[in-house]
């Protein structure tokens, strides 16, 4: 997980600069199949236009009351929205 923070080098940037910068977020994620037991991998650039300012992905995970790890693939889309703040003042 990237923290947005005075090290990032999206700190303080504004939708207008990200535009003019062209920036491109790229996503990359690392995993293994359960049935097969084989590593996959998936990436997804994320283009200007397709950032969504003041949210977040949703967590997929969580723990069940026995401590077992539960994964919720529906909510793997999902996005949901973050306070803003000082350094990052954009709402949703």
């Amino acid at each position: 997980m990237h923290h947005i923070d005075a090290q990032s080098p999206l700190y303080g940037l504004t939708p207008e600069q990200l535009i003019e910068q062209e920036v491109e977020i790229e996503l990359m994620a690392v995993g293994l199949d359960d049935t097969s037991m084989q590593i996959v991998h998936a990436s997804h650039i994320y283009f200007t236009n397709q950032v969504l300012w003041g949210a977040r992905h949703a967590d997929i995970t969580s723990e069940a009351e026995d401590g077992t790890l539960l994964v919720d693939l529906r909510k793997f889309h999902d996005t949901e929205p973050t306070e803003p703040i000082a350094g990052f003042p954009y709402p949703t």
